[in-house]
């Protein structure tokens, strides 16, 4: 008969874990034992004597005297023991930091020797090489404290010691529901001012567990911040079979004794019982064994443990991992001399400033480097104010470029003179130029935070930075890399250090999910006044013109800017965060922020929600800056320029001073309750207290991520984060989700990103004589033209060959150009005075180019800007809107119920919806194939969509329609086309320039006129045709063969057509 095992605490988690730590290394102390060590009183925590001699024989403590060196003298071991005995805890995360950097990095002491003084700097714990198998680790259990101010005890269940020193605490509990959270709790318990802070005030890893379930935290963490351990899986391929078999291993006969010596009779039977039944690891077995083994410890002590500003953090698995993975990395120097780089990708609020901060810690603290350096590198000034107290606050001694001081920055790099620098990376191109700051050292180790936006392979920026620090290693951090055409930022940094992608932050608790709601703001508006406005303002333009305004209004969503929309938008926001997130006067609440899509949208928001009982604050760049939409009007741009003045300026004194002030408060105080953002803060602001995002503005791609990850920090009290969409950004939301999903599993096609990096030297080989090509569009100078006058230059460029040629030479000068601003070789071999003339050139081509265009009237000299009086009146007098209406509630985006909503389980509406979607995602990156198509196509669908939102058809007829017009595009046959024609892309595209154009002809002389097209295509293209741009005998061909061989009635636009039927050759047959 089988007998059930006892399920008691000390049977089920306490007796195993100290069976464990035995078997890893720990000697077992009694209770009794451990209390002779610590003079038999409950007042004292340490144990002197194993401290004492720990102290005297570790390697790094050993004193030089007369030639040889000799253990530290009594009296000077006694005073390293009373530096640390019985510390403050008058504030106990302040009292238990230095502490640590007592125990880290040790102090001097003096004492004497044979008579003679001696001094030597101790330190408590030995992390080098040599000396880590020299550490002593103990462990005793039911460890009694005298609490503080009352004659009573607390007794932990185990407490392990290093050198003597109490550095880890253990609850135990039985197996059972809810037991884990018993043991977090008693651990906050002991932490209060009537518990035992004499003992936790020594503390750095603290742990809970109860057999099948374990979890570790730092001291002062609430229970939302105990975390288990998940070991790399590599490595736990390798380790777990080893520690399964030190599991099932019998413990010595000496340490069961001494284990069992103290307890009640029966224990050690149940135990052998229970012994001969143990197979697999724990949890708990793995979290002893992963964290706490020797080599793991020492490691964890040494770097993973920091301090940010009052909390204490030690690493999670992802961020340990990281580092080790990165260390070992840079390590390295490729073959020449360049020390090796690479990605991390910590999902966007997982805490990527703190693994900076840990591996910085690691590369001066792990003994791979003789004298390293770490620069800090960010593209925007509120990022490098954040990366810089993330440092800061974590007690590094960091300095900062300023803007304006180049010689002072550059003899900082120049004498490395410093040991953590931040800048901006604009930052370091004038010491550079101007007093050739470079740092050939290969120990300098450069951390660009959001790598995956301006540091692409053609980023001037980039190549600043590698001609300043040529041999560093370059190490990227980010939490939305990209993968796209010259930004391939896995390739670019030289691939993978370290993932951590959302769906494991998510699982894991790192992050807190995400919950989205769109809501609809219907609009009332004539639709055929908009149309008449627009043809008779518009009825002098060309019809090019037309169609630049006409899509400009589109994408400047001007419709949605009337001032009844934002007055009902404003009262649904106020009413949301009132009922949901609004707290007690005296208390400080969750926050919300609001992004909006310009300045003075932003400005009349926040003035709206302060009309409507919310406390808001502005926070924008300068008013001379552009941010968001720039199509402003004067008396807007005089709005927020009188804002600027009166508040920012006047009232704060700047707008460093009136961010931090504002940003403070929004951090530490009730109010303000809302901030009302445009771009500033969407990326890099980390405040945990932010629960909800409103949004009334379009985001797109690694954009709509990042704004979306202000809101999933985790928070005590804060159950999610909240998106609240009044913009309809759910598409750009789910193709996001869906591209990064693709590429946490490593999905990504790699023809997606062929020719991302290529041979940037080859390249801009020519690029001297590009610029000569450009300038040779121009006469010579002579007594009737001067190449410097720029009137002349403009009026040379203003009949058609002549501006053609301009422009084709420009472009592909400019092209290049690109390129060598981007790449570090050339901007470092380049002299300042080269780079300075073809800056300057380029500078006036540019100016040229922008006059002559005017001159020739590209917008019949119209611009949008001219009309946007007139458009925004019409707008306030013809639209008005409705409340907010709920389209989706509540769902959790991250979720693999938002990822499977395509299954048969979710909604005909959610389906369509999807589809949708992709269609419209499709047309978006196809469009260049064929606009006409795609605008006809797209028209179709947004047509679809409306009518299901008028509630013209149903779910099921949504869904069949736009099922039917995938099933369409699929096959190429989203409308009818002549016999021959249909099905084939290509042809289908050139048939729609002529149908645009109102040619009329038969089915089959439509099919004879775009074969031949295809045709003389065909025959004429010649190698790398597109690159070089050489149409010149396509479009004579076209002009003559087809458009005037057919005498096809084009009038003016037969250089039109050909240039949209070379643009479509160009997708077909370019490629």
């Amino acid at each position: 008969m089988h007998s059930s095992p006892d399920t008691k605490e000390k049977f089920s988690s306490q007796i195993p874990a100290a069976k464990l730590f035995q078997q890893i290394g720990y000697k077992y102390l009694t209770p009794g034992e451990a209390n002779d060590q610590r003079r038999n009183t409950t007042k004292n925590v340490l144990l002197y004597d194993i401290l004492s001699t720990s102290l005297k024989n570790l390697p790094c403590n050993q004193i030089e005297h007369n030639g040889e060196l000799v253990t530290p003298p009594d009296d000077l071991i006694r005073n390293a023991i009373k530096h640390i005995d019985h510390p403050s805890t008058e504030n106990l995360i302040n009292d238990n930091k230095e502490l640590y950097n007592k125990l880290v990095l040790g102090e001097t002491f003096k004492g004497t020797i044979d008579g003679q003084e001696v001094s030597k700097h101790i330190r408590y714990l030995d992390f080098s090489e040599e000396g880590r198998e020299k550490n002593e680790l103990h462990f005793t259990e039911e460890y009694s404290v005298l609490r503080t101010g009352i004659d009573k005890d607390y007794r932990p269940d185990i407490v392990c010691f290093i050198n003597g020193i109490p550095l880890i605490i253990i609850e135990n509990k039985r197996r059972g529901k809810g037991q884990i959270f018993k043991g977090i709790e008693d651990h906050i318990k002991k932490q209060q001012d009537d518990g035992i802070k004499r003992l936790y005030v020594y503390s750095q890893i603290l742990l809970s567990m109860c057999g099948n379930r374990a979890r570790y935290g730092a001291l002062g963490a609430t229970v939302k911040f105990w975390k288990g351990w998940n070991e790399d899986p590599d490595n736990e391929k390798i380790e777990l079979p080893k520690l399964e078999g030190i599991i099932q291993t019998e413990p010595p006969k000496e340490f069961k004794e001494s284990l069992f010596s103290w307890r009640n009779d029966g224990d050690l039977d149940e135990m052998e019982k229970q012994w001969s039944n143990i197979i697999a690891a724990t949890e708990q077995d793995k979290l002893i064994y992963f964290m706490l083994r020797r080599d793991r410890i020492l490691r964890e002590l040494s770097s993973y443990i920091v301090y940010e500003g009052d909390t204490k953090i030690l690493a999670r698995h992802y961020q340990f991992f990281g580092v080790e993975k990165a260390l070992e990395k840079i390590s390295r120097l490729d073959e020449n001399g360049v020390r090796e780089g690479g990605l991390f990708w910590h999902t966007t609020g997982s805490g990527k400033s703190l693994t900076m901060v840990m591996l910085a810690k690691s590369i001066f603290e792990s003994g791979r480097f003789k004298d390293p350096r770490v620069v800090l590198v960010t593209d925007r000034v509120h990022l490098d104010s954040n990366v810089y107290d993330a440092f800061h606050d974590c007690g590094f001694n960091i300095k900062k470029v300023k803007r304006g001081q180049a010689e002072k920055t550059s003899k900082i790099i120049l004498d490395r003179n410093y040991k953590v620098l931040s800048t901006v990376i604009d930052r370091l191109e004038n010491p550079l130029k101007s007093f050739k700051a470079i740092d050939d050292s290969d120990e300098t180790f450069i951390f660009v935070d959001e790598a995956h936006r301006t540091h692409s392979e053609v980023s001037h920026k980039r190549a600043i930075m590698r001609a300043v620090f040529p041999k560093a290693s370059v190490i990227g951090f980010t939490g939305t890399p990209v993968v796209k055409k010259n930004n391939n930022s896995v390739e670019l940094y030289g691939g993978w250090i370290h993932k951590h992608t959302m769906d494991k932050a998510l699982e894991e608790g790192d992050v807190s999910r995400i919950i989205y709601s769109n809501r609809h703001c219907p609009l009332d508006g004539d639709d055929k006044s908009l149309e008449r406005w627009f043809e008779r303002r518009t009825e002098q333009m060309s019809t090019d013109a037309q169609t630049k305004i006409r899509k400009i209004f589109k994408s400047q969503d001007e419709v949605l800017k009337a001032s009844t929309r934002r007055a009902e938008i404003a009262y649904d926001i106020s009413v949301h965060f009132k009922a949901n997130y609004r707290v007690d006067e005296d208390k400080v609440g969750l926050k919300g922020i609001f992004a909006t899509s310009s300045k003075y949208e932003a400005l009349k928001y926040t003035q709206l929600l302060e009309d409507n009982g919310i406390s808001a604050n502005l926070v924008i760049s300068d008013s001379s800056e552009n941010e968001g939409e720039v199509t402003l009007r004067k008396n807007e741009k005089e709005e927020i320029q009188k804002y600027w003045k009166e508040i920012v300026e006047n009232k704060y004194g700047g707008e460093d001073k009136y961010n931090d002030h504002i940003l403070n408060a929004f951090k530490h105080k009730r109010e303000p309750e809302i901030i009302v953002v445009v771009d500033k803060l969407l990326t890099g602001f980390n405040n945990p207290r932010a629960a909800v995002l409103y949004t009334d503005k379009r985001l797109k791609d690694d954009k709509v991520l990042q704004a979306i990850a202000r809101v999933n920090r985790v928070f005590p009290g804060k159950e999610y984060g909240e998106v609240v969409d009044y913009r309809n950004i759910i598409g750009s939301v789910t193709s996001a989700i869906e591209f990064y999903r693709k590429l946490e599993d490593e999905g990504y096609d790699p023809e997606e990103i062929k020719g991302a990096i290529f041979d940037v030297e080859s390249e801009i080989e020519d690029l001297d004589q590009l610029l000569e090509n450009v300038w040779a569009c121009f006469p010579e100078d002579s007594a009737t033209f001067k190449r410097g006058d720029q009137t002349l230059m403009v009026a040379h460029l203003l009949s058609k060959e002549p501006y053609e040629a301009f422009m084709i030479a420009l472009k592909k000068f400019h092209y290049k150009y690109k390129l060598a601003r981007g790449f570090y070789k050339w901007v470092k071999e380049t002299s300042p005075e080269k780079q300075e003339k073809i800056k300057s050139d380029f500078k006036y081509f540019i100016a040229i180019r922008a006059e002559a265009e005017d001159e020739l009237g590209g917008n019949d000299g119209v611009t949008y800007a001219d009309l946007v009086d007139d458009i925004r009146k019409f707008v306030e007098d013809k639209i008005s809107a409705d409340p907010p209406v709920v389209k989706l509630d509540k769902v959790e985006i991250f979720s693999k119920e938002y990822e499977d909503r395509n299954k048969k389980k979710k909604s005909k509406r959610s389906q369509a919806d999807s589809i949708r979607v992709r269609l419209k995602n499709y047309f978006e990156e196809n469009w260049d194939d064929d606009p006409i198509l795609g605008e006809k196509i797209s028209d179709i669908i947004n047509q679809t969509y409306e009518d299901f939102h008028n509630q013209l058809i149903d779910d099921i007829e949504y869904f069949n329609r736009m099922e039917d017009y995938l099933k369409r595009t699929k096959e190429g046959t989203t409308f009818t086309y002549p016999e021959g024609i249909g099905g084939e892309p290509e042809l289908v595209a050139y048939y729609n320039i002529f149908k645009e154009e109102g040619i009329k002809l038969s089915d089959a002389e439509y099919l004879k006129l775009v074969v031949k097209i295809q045709t003389i295509i065909s025959n004429l293209k010649k190698v790398d045709w597109v690159r070089k741009n050489d149409t010149n005998d396509m479009e004579k061909a076209l002009l003559e063969e087809v458009i005037w061989d057919l005498d096809l009635e084009l009038g003016d636009r037969e250089d039109h057509v050909i240039g949209e039927i070379i643009n479509r050759a160009k997708r077909y047959q370019g490629r």
